[in-house]
């Protein structure tokens, strides 16, 4: 390894007075700017700026700028596996700061450490870098920091620059937000709040630290970095990266859902519904802005929800639940509530503890440290990494005790299982060998609950899918693999409350990375709407919206029994009764009317066995546009699918009675119901407005109705141009 210190490689005076003529000349605003600055270096010329940096590794500097993007007269410093360090007593403090960094990447790779002051997770203060995570397609620039409320994070793919041009990068964070610039268009965003954590850790510029060693060494060419702790305004940043104005997305009109609940400008994950004498509570994990607490949400009719004070905050830094509040339950006993919870905090010895807290009055909660406990290290691993979370509290009348369900792993082979454990007072529990186990991923989120002579165990393996599992009693034995699902895997962590004559089922419509249909699972979205959870007659669980939801939907803006006008297709007929049989041998048929662009539609359709049939939302041009529920009979199948996913469901489809069909086509989210039984649901970030088709092939259909409707509220403005 090659160390050049600028000590042994002078520059010449002329060198020195063209960098800093450059700097005068591009204006002073951006020369005052980079003045007020905590710290402010450029790394190819010497001295490299305000503060020492220490070279470590073979670096090259007062090297001309090459490549797209080059300035003519900058000076740059090429490193290969190499990096700065500006020693431990730097650290951007308060809550806020602003980085920023000018570099090229030749190789284009992006997998490497810009500014950092790190050390772990944990205890980072900042960390500005790209790498690749699994299941991304590209790599990424990601911007991370630690704050009094916890860890933040933004980024943004890679693919949406060039990979080997000169960038001006800048991370901001002002005490409510991160955001990350490229060029001086903003990339992304992400809520956050709090103190920035500082540490001892030294800052590199190039690496960053983990557990006394360096990684992600950088190669790669840097010109400039900055940085303060302010958060620097839209005008400063346009000065610092040499532009006329901050380039922001257009912003689309939000559009907000009549019968989805999620928590202004934040994300909805895990939800623990319960109820009580007329409401329905419904509380949840409060994501996007560093840590998680519990929500609190109420409502009567499970439309309107009015917004409660948090159930649960952060616990202090040394407690268990100093990091995030995790999933858990709700239950009452002789007039007291209990919630049970998890403890999550990575800077204790075992990280997730289960914990407890109580209330009379479902508002105000406090938090019983004392009853907080681990796993036992005999039936369930005490191991760091494992996991022992998500309790799932209810009384079992056969045992009289109250059993607790846990997502947890068994001693020894760390194999994910649904742990349990039981206690007659709710304060001692009894750690038992586990319920169930030959799971793939860890089962979280575990609900147990009966329906007849049956039993049901919910559980959602690690960001997969809702799925259930039976049993005659709840000691098991429970069926095994195939696990029946509950819907496709945009719904997840899907739990239940009963309110004396029905389970009401909800959970989290999940958010996909960069709002692209085809991008990474992220973790929390958008809370369901509500749906009844009921058995078939052979023992499945089936789902349905709840009435009260529906009828939300009251004003009819288009019936097919009226739309004679609109059939063109000659394959298409149109019967006395309003009916339509629709035609689908050889070269198939296909109709399709206006539609809003939000809206509930309700179809009844009677199908051959050898029909192919799609209901398409938001239709376009083309064979293949919108978004397409497809009813498949000989296959025994239902797919919902748009151009970049598709989800198949196992569906038994009559074809000697009519099928129904009621799909909820608002704003980014689709929920669609197969003989209010089967669920399948997408995220529809893409196309936001369309026409209503149906396309058949293979053999007939026939339309018995097909109504769409919308709130009062929109139905003036539902149809485009005014059709009605």
């Amino acid at each position: 390894m090659i160390v050049r210190s600028f000590a042994t490689r002078f520059l010449p005076f002329a060198v020195i007075l063209i960098a800093c003529h450059a700097i005068v000349a591009e204006g002073d605003e951006r020369t005052d700017l980079l003045k007020s600055a905590t710290a402010h270096w450029l790394p190819g010329v010497s001295p490299p700026g305000q503060l020492p940096l220490t070279p470590i590794g073979k670096i090259d500097s007062n090297l001309p700028a090459r490549g797209t993007g080059a300035r003519s007269d900058a000076r740059v410093a090429s490193l290969n596996a190499a990096y700065f360090d500006a020693g431990p007593k730097l650290n951007l403090t308060g809550n806020a700061c602003t980085i920023f960094v000018r570099l090229r990447d030749p190789q284009g790779s992006w997998r490497q450490a810009f500014v950092a002051k790190r050390g772990s997770v944990e205890e980072m203060n900042v960390n500005f870098f790209a790498s690749q995570y699994p299941g991304k397609p590209c790599p990424e620039v990601a911007f991370e920091l630690r704050t009094d409320a916890g860890f933040g994070r933004a980024s943004f793919l890679v693919e949406s620059i060039d990979r080997t041009a000169w960038h001006d990068l800048v991370a901001r964070y002002d005490g409510q937000r991160i955001e990350l610039f490229c060029d001086g268009r903003w990339m992304a965003t992400s809520r956050h709040r709090g103190t920035l954590h500082e540490n001892a850790e030294p800052l590199l510029i190039g690496a960053w630290t983990d557990a006394g060693q360096t990684h992600f060494r950088h190669t790669g060419e840097i010109e400039e970095i900055a940085l303060w702790n302010r958060a620097l305004n839209d005008a400063d940043l346009a000065h610092l990266v040499r532009r006329e104005s901050i380039e922001r997305p257009e912003q689309k009109p939000v559009y907000r859902s009549p019968v989805h609940y999620r928590p202004e400008g934040l994300t909805l994950a895990d939800t623990i519904p319960f109820y009580w004498k007329g409401d329905y509570h419904i509380f949840y994990l409060r994501a996007g802005e560093g840590g998680t607490p519990w929500g609190h949400v109420v409502s009567r009719d499970l439309v309107h929800w009015k917004e409660l004070p948090d159930a649960l905050p952060l616990g202090k830094r040394t407690e268990p639940d100093g990091e995030n509040v995790f999933t858990g339950s709700v239950i009452e006993r002789e007039g007291v509530f209990h919630i049970f919870y998890t403890g999550w905090n990575p800077r204790l010895k075992i990280r997730e503890q289960v914990m407890h807290a109580t209330s009379r009055d479902l508002i105000a909660w406090t938090k019983v440290l004392s009853d907080s406990f681990t796993a036992d290290g005999v039936n369930y691993s005490l191991e760091q990494g494992p996991d022992f979370r998500d309790p799932f509290v209810f009384w079992n009348d056969a045992d009289q005790t109250f059993w607790m369900l846990l997502c947890a792993r068994r001693a020894g082979d760390q194999s994910p299982v649904t742990g349990l454990a039981t206690s007659k007072d709710l304060m001692s529990w009894r750690q038992r060998p586990p319920l169930a186990g030959g799971y793939r991923l860890t089962p979280e989120c575990p609900d147990m609950f009966p329906i007849g002579n049956l039993w049901y165990l919910i559980v959602s393996p690690s960001e997969n899918v809702t799925v259930y599992r039976t049993a005659d009693s709840p000691a098991g034995p429970w069926s095994e693999e195939p696990y029946q699902a509950l819907d496709t895997p945009i719904l997840y962590a899907a739990k239940r409350m009963f309110d004396g004559r029905r389970h009401v089922l909800t959970g989290w419509l999940r958010d996909l990375e960069g709002d692209h249909e085809d991008g990474a699972f992220r973790w929390g979205g958008t809370q369901s709407i509500p749906r009844e959870v009921y058995a078939g007659i052979d023992g499945e669980l089936l789902t349905r919206p709840v009435p009260e939801v529906v009828a939300v939907f009251d004003k009819t803006v288009f019936r097919s029994q009226d739309s004679e006008k609109t059939v063109s297709d000659s394959k298409v007929t149109v019967l006395p009764s309003g009916e339509l049989k629709l035609n689908g041998a050889l070269t198939g048929s296909r109709v399709s009317w206006p539609a809003p662009d939000n809206y509930l539609l309700d179809a009844t359709l009677r199908l051959k066995p050898e029909t192919e049939c799609a209901l398409v939302f938001r239709d376009g041009p083309g064979l293949e546009s919108g978004y397409r529920l497809i009813l498949r009979p000989a296959q025994g199948e239902v797919e919902l699918r748009g151009d970049k996913f598709r989800y198949r469901r196992a569906v038994t489809l009559p074809t000697d009675h009519s099928i129904t069909i009621r799909a909820f086509v608002l704003g980014t989210t689709i929920e669609c119901f197969v003989n209010d039984a089967h669920a399948l649901s997408c995220r529809a970030y893409e196309r936001t407005s369309g026409r209503l088709g149906l396309q058949v092939a293979g053999a007939g259909v026939m339309v018995k109705d097909l109504t769409i409707k919308t709130t009062t509220a929109d139905f003036e403005t539902a149809m485009p141009n005014g059709e009605k």
